[in-house]
């Protein structure tokens, strides 16, 4: 039957630039933000506790931007985007130069992909605050989504001339590198990641991804390993390693890690269509034919019609050669 390669996934985390509060875990919209105002980042009861809260600051002071700007920040970690982009607005309607109103609508526009929305956002909080370096970062992830990868590398750059120190800017440009298929770059940049922050399980994983690019498959699996090892709910780490291990012609352990996947994620459509790859290499064509047929419905429920493709075609082969 014919070969379908599934490559492995690339990991992104995704956060606010909060009042004291990134894919990404791209770091995709960075972690380690700004602090502003003493405001500390809070869990989700004292999230909505906040909210009504800074309602009654701007009952009593309509013109408060930095109430507007806290109610938009406890919209966002609701995940309310539309709220959180009103309020900001009004936030950035009452001070103009409220370079962090900026960051925040950018991340929520990219959080809804309205990218070039996002851009604008992230542009004018640099112009606003030319040592913002998470909005660099995250222009740079929304310049990847539109796979702009030279503008990406030049604004993660950026930050890292701004913060040598800042590890999500290293994962981001090594997640470019290997995007522009300059592998030996990549390792170099989640290998310093690593460096700063040894127990960050998405950078192992990214660099496992770019070893398996590289068929230095030993190596990769030791880095999807040590994924699982720190964050034992790593779906995608279990999709990656399980891709090596089919790789190794090690399918009992390719089955057992794209069953774990879908235990953690039960429509992950990936590991459904490369499990079922696993038990054709193995002859088992039933249970083959049907992860192939959970994963194309899943792929189309998903609008992936290029998986869709993909799991269509690897059925067609499986019940050719029954």
């Amino acid at each position: 039957m014919k070969n379908h390669l599934y490559l492995p996934v690339i990991a992104c985390i995704s956060s606010l630039l909060l009042i004291d509060c990134a894919k990404a875990s791209t770091e995709k919209y960075s972690n380690n933000p700004v602090s502003l105002v003493n405001h500390n980042k809070a869990i989700a009861d004292q999230e909505i506790w906040a909210n009504v809260n800074y309602t009654k600051v701007i009952k009593l002071k309509s013109n408060d931007a930095a109430a507007y700007y806290n109610r938009a920040i406890a919209y966002a970690e609701l995940k309310e985007y539309r709220k959180a982009i009103a309020e900001l607005t009004k936030a950035i309607k009452l001070q103009p130069d409220f370079a962090p109103a900026y960051y925040n609508r950018g991340y929520v526009y990219a959080q809804l992909k309205e990218y070039q929305k996002a851009l604008a956002d992230f542009t004018k909080a640099i112009q606003l605050q030319p040592d913002l370096v998470v909005a660099y970062n995250n222009r740079g992830n929304t310049y990847a989504e539109l796979s702009d990868y030279q503008k990406a590398l030049a604004d993660f750059t950026k930050a890292i001339q701004i913060d040598p120190d800042y590890a999500p800017a290293y994962n981001n440009r090594g997640n470019t590198y290997t995007y522009l298929k300059e592998y030996r770059k990549a390792l170099a940049d989640f290998t310093k990641a690593l460096q700063m922050r040894p127990n960050h399980a998405p950078t192992y994983n990214n660099r496992g991804t770019t070893y398996t690019y590289l068929k230095e498959y030993r190596k990769a699996l030791a880095d999807y390993t040590k994924a699982i090892q720190l964050q034992p709910d790593y779906a995608d780490a279990y999709l990656n390693r399980g891709v090596i291990y089919a790789k190794l012609k090690e399918y009992r352990k390719a089955l057992a890690d794209y069953t774990k996947a879908i235990k953690l994620q039960p429509d992950y459509a990936d590991a459904y269509f490369n499990r079922g790859i696993a038990y054709s290499e193995l002859k088992n064509y039933q249970k083959a034919i049907a992860d192939s047929q959970k994963a194309a419905q899943l792929f189309y429920q998903q609008g992936d019609m290029e998986g869709y493709q993909l799991a269509q075609g690897l059925l067609r082969d499986l019940r050719s050669n029954r």
